[in-house]
This record gives structure tokens, C-alpha cells and sequence, in this order.
């Protein structure tokens, strides 16, 4: 859904520099919640958009590819707040804020309405439309009606659950009416507590919710499946012995949720079964025998991904190889010390 008005609203005196985004602000402010009143806001929004707005005369143009649903926590909305600017200005959307622990009165569900535009360099800005819902204490059972109630009826419905370790019956509403759920494992600290995720996923038959921690790992599988392409490293698989997963992040000795997805996807690609947990490793057992499984944590890597990854085959087929990446460089770095000596860097595509 795209249209566009011949301004931009409110905001500050001059444009901001293009690519930069700038908010367009609802004429009537916070207020107790009311879908058709809301929905006039917009409106009115829309049509007093003015050539003395941030946009300086330019089209600002009201795009929409989905509805985009975030419940946060008042405390993490600074913190998450760049995240969902970039979200909008790679998917614009109608964003559905739900900011739990903001407003103050009992049982009364609070909205206004704003939109956040970015300022394109082939003219004009594009704009999402926000609907900031805040719940007083005892309200957030409102919350989804109230987001149902102003869905763009033709578009998919996004859940997007950044917070982790959050559970209430009405976030469990916003799970069962979304169209696709997008949430992230390596948020929490504790591995354990993205077991509630997968096991969703698990049970997750329609193939409606992600794990972005997993996504993240494509480029290291599809690394680490070209490597084995070659047929001199290929046999090696067969005899690996010991693989590191080394990961960022503090979790007091235990690995992070995407360290131990990309074992997890090692090993039923290759068939290992777990047998015990040995004080530093897991021991599996493959076809030619035990497998030891590492994670060293890289206190240097505060990315709380897979920062390197080292395998290690036994005669006849001897492997030492490793595969590093640092943060968000674009490049990978490839060791090989057996059967060959070999250095060389590949594109790492984020």
C-alpha cells in the first residue's frame, strides 16, 4: 500500500540530510484509546501535512508492506528504538508499538499515532505510520483487540518479539493472530530460555515463526558446506574428532543459543548421537567413533554469535581447519594446516 501527500508535517526547521529519518506527529497527542477516532487522526495527520515539514515541499510518500506488531517494555524502547528504525526503512509498515510499563492508570489502555519517514536520495521521503499503544497496569489484555481493531486488513501481520524471556496470556493472543512471528534467541543470556522458542518452532507446522538467530547463521553453514564440496576435504567428515564453536557473550560457561544451533546443525547433518556431558564438552558419538564438542566463549566478541569455528579429523583423512569472523566484517578468514597449508579470505554475506 503506497500513497503519497504533498508535504510532511510537523517537525524541526530544516530537512534532515537525506537517508536520515524524522517524525510526523498526530494532531491530537496521547490519549485514552479509540480505533475510530484513531483511524480520523491518521487521516488528519495526512491531510495537514504541510511544505514547511522536515520534507521541505518534497512527496512524503505513505508506504506499507505489513503490519508490524512490537510489544516492549518501556525501559528497552531507547535501547531497541534503532531497531525498529531500520525495520521501517527497509520494510515500511503500519508499527503497532505496544510500550508495557509506560502509563500510570489503572486498567486504561492509552494511543497516539505518528509516523516515521526516511528522506530518499531520488526525492521525497517514505513513511510508516506508528500506533503507539500504552497500557496502564491491568490493561494489557486490551492491547491485542485493540491492534486487531486497526489492522490493514489486506496486509500480513508481523509479530516481531525482541524482548526476551517475556511471557503473558496476551502475548500469547499476539503469537496465535500473527502471520509470521519473528523472534531471536541469542537476545537472552541464558541459553535456557530460548527453549520456549524452539519448542515452538518445533510444533510450528504452518512454518510461521523464526528464529533470527538462526538466520544469522546461513553464511557459516554455507561456508562451511562449500569447504567440504572440495573433494580432497570432503572425506575428512567422516573422521572428524573434535569441533570448536567459539561465541561471544557472558553466559557463565555456557554456550549461546546460535553456538549451539550450529552444532546442533552440524551433528544431525552428520548423523552424531549425543552420549554424555563432559565437564568442558559434549561428547557425541559419529560413525567412526567419539566426538568432542568445545565452546570456548571469546570475551574480546561482544556479538554473542559464532565468532570462530575449528574442526579436527583423524588419519586417514587428517583435517586442522578453522574459520574466523570478527563482528560484522564482510570477509571470513580460512586456515588450513592439514592436509595442506592453505590462508585465504571469502566473503562472509551477513
Amino acid at each position: 500500500m503506497v500513497s503519497a501527500v504533498s508535504g510532511a508535517g510537523t517537525g524541526p526547521a530544516g530537512p534532515p540530510p537525506l537517508g536520515e529519518e524524522f517524525i510526523l506527529l498526530g494532531p491530537r497527542g496521547n490519549r485514552a484509546f479509540d480505533a475510530s477516532g484513531l483511524e480520523a487522526e491518521l487521516r488528519s495527520m495526512w491531510r495537514s501535512a504541510s511544505a514547511d515539514g522536515p520534507a521541505k515541499g518534497q512527496a512524503a510518500y505513505r508506504a506499507a508492506l505489513a503490519n508490524l506488531v512490537v510489544p516492549l517494555d518501556a525501559s528497552s524502547l531507547e535501547a531497541l528504538s534503532p531497531v525498529l528504525v531500520e525495520v521501517t526503512r527497509r520494510h515500511p509498515s503500519r508499527l503497532f508499538l505496544i510500550e508495557t510499563g509506560a502509563a500510570r492508570e489503572p486498567e486504561l489502555l492509552r494511543a497516539r499515532v505518528t509516523a516515521l519517514c526516511h528522506l530518499r536520495p531520488v526525492g521525497g521521503a517514505v513513511c510508516s505510520e506508528q500506533i503507539i499503544l500504552q497500557p496502564g497496569p491491568g490493561a494489557e489484555p486490551l492491547a491485542p483487540s485493540a491492534v486487531r481493531s486497526l489492522l490493514v486488513g489486506e496486509l500480513p501481520v508481523v509479530l516481531l518479539e525482541i524482548e526476551a524471556g517475556r511471557a503473558a496470556p496476551w502475548r500469547e493472543e499476539l503469537w496465535r493472530g500473527a502471520d509470521l512471528c519473528l523472534a531471536d534467541s541469542a537476545l537472552g543470556g541464558d541459553p535456557k530460555a530460548a527453549e520456549p522458542l524452539w519448542e515452538r518452532i518445533l510444533g510450528d507446522d504452518a512454518g510461521r515463526i523464526h528464529d533470527l538467530a538462526w538466520a544469522r547463521l546461513t553464511p557459516w553453514r554455507e561456508i562451511l558446506a562449500e569447504l567440504f564440496d572440495e573433494p580432497a576435504l570432503r572425506p575428512a567428515l567422516e573422521m572428524l574428532t573434535q569441533v570448536e564453536v567459539s561465541h561471544g557473550g557472558d553466559t557463565e560457561g555456557m554456550p549461546t543459543s546460535p553456538a549451539l544451533l550450529l552444532a546442533g546443525w552440524l551433528a544431525a547433518r552428520l548423523h552424531w548421537v549425543p552420549e554424555r556431558r563432559e565437564p568442558d564438552a559434549l561428547l557425541l558419538r559419529g560413525g567412526h567413533g567419539p566426538v568432542r564438542l568445545l565452546f570456548p566463549c571469546g570475551a574480546e566478541d561482544g556479538t554473542r554469535s559464532v565468532s570462530r569455528v575449528r574442526l579436527r579429523a583423524a588419519a586417514p583423512h587428517p583435517l586442522q581447519m578453522e574459520v574466523e569472523r570478527h563482528g560484522r566484517d564482510p570477509r571470513a578468514a580460512v586456515r588450513i594446516d592439514e592436509p595442506r597449508t592453505e590462508r585465504r579470505e571469502i566473503p562472509f554475506h551477513y
